[in-house]
This record gives structure tokens, sequence and C-alpha cells, in this order.
């Protein structure tokens, strides 16, 4: 079986299908749900999961069950939760500013061994706002003043299931798109920072 690292490396991303399922997913379910009515002023989503949520906190901790043999440490956790009332686009970028309450989490040196899994809890689809990316376009570095226009790379819209699990550098171009079929379409996303190896 080849090894998620190597599409990592090669595509900037990969998704494993059906990650966590049955009680494991609905209790994250749950949790994420709790959090919502207890911070119902965040429409939008929530940030600073890390220290809100024990449950979220332990499952980051070990992949979300992902049997991924590296050693790294959780940076952040973000619930994004996009909905018809909270309906947004975000244009093509790449995460080079890691922040949790306006501290910068990471160097621009250290964003080499960033990596992000972001597990979808609803099913995510082209017509409510699914991830779109640029395959191998982390490969091009940090491009500060970059245009799509000027990029030959077609792109993909990354579809995913409840239970699916995106794996993916910081510095992959990626867009999201305003849905438009409104569902809900929660994401728990965290960024990891791997050890460095000896």
């Amino acid at each position: 079986m080849a090894s998620p690292w190597n599409d990592l490396e090669r595509d900037g991303f990969t998704l494993f299908r059906r990650v966590p399922t049955g009680a494991f997913l609905q209790a994250l379910d749950a949790e994420v749900e709790i959090l919502a009515a207890r911070y119902p002023s965040q429409s939008h989503g929530l940030r600073g999961l890390l220290g809100l949520s024990e449950v979220i906190r332990k499952e980051a901790s070990r992949f979300f069950g992902l049997p991924l043999q590296r050693a790294a440490q959780p940076l952040r956790v973000i619930l994004f939760d996009k909905k018809p009332e909270a309906n947004w686009r975000i244009g093509w970028h790449q995460d080079t500013n890691l922040k949790e309450d306006d501290r910068l989490l990471v160097s621009k040196d250290q964003l080499e061994r960033v990596f992000t899994l972001r597990l979808h809890l609803d099913p995510t689809s082209s017509s409510n706002g699914a991830l779109r990316c640029l395959p191998g376009s982390h490969q091009l570095g940090r491009q500060p003043y970059f245009r799509r226009g000027d990029c030959e790379i077609e792109e993909r819209v990354l579809e995913a299931d409840p239970g699916d699990i995106l794996m993916m550098r910081p510095l992959l171009f990626h867009a999201s798109s305003p849905a438009t079929e409104p569902t809900r379409r929660r994401v728990i996303h965290v960024d990891y920072l791997e050890h460095e190896r000896e």
C-alpha cells in the first residue's frame, strides 16, 4: 500500500475515506453541537477548540484514529460551520500565517513541517462549498502575489462524506465557493507541527 505521505508530498493533499464511523463519529458530532449551543454568537464556526473541548483535544492528538505513524503536536483546532445563514466565499490562498489569539504559532521556516487534517461531519459537495485545490501547487513555495490566471494547474473539488478526513499541506493553494444549495457543512480543522526527525 502506498504511503499517504507520498501522496501528500506529491499532490499537497490526500483523502482518507470513512475514518471515524458509528458511535465514534456520533460522539464528535454531539460534542460539536454542544459547543455550537454554548457559543451561539460564533455562527460561522468556532476557534480555540484545543482549550474548549477535552473530547476534541484528545481525538485530535491521536489524529482521529488515522495510523499516520509520525510524531506531531496539534497547534490549533477550528470548527468551520457553513450553512444557509453563514455562507461565505474564500479566494485562492495558502495558509502561511497560522495564528491563535493573534499569536503566530509557527515561523515561516517551520511551515514545511506543518500538515492539516480536516474531518468532515456532513456530506460535502461542490453545491455546498466543498474545498477546491490546485494539486501540487504547494511545490511552488510561498507565493505572496499569486494570481490564479497565471497558474495552469487544473483545480480539483474535494467532495467528502461524513467521517472522511482530508490531509493537506498549508502551502497548497485552496479556495471555497459559497454554497449554491446551502446545507450544513461542518468541518473540524486541525493544524499540526510534525516533530523534527533525526
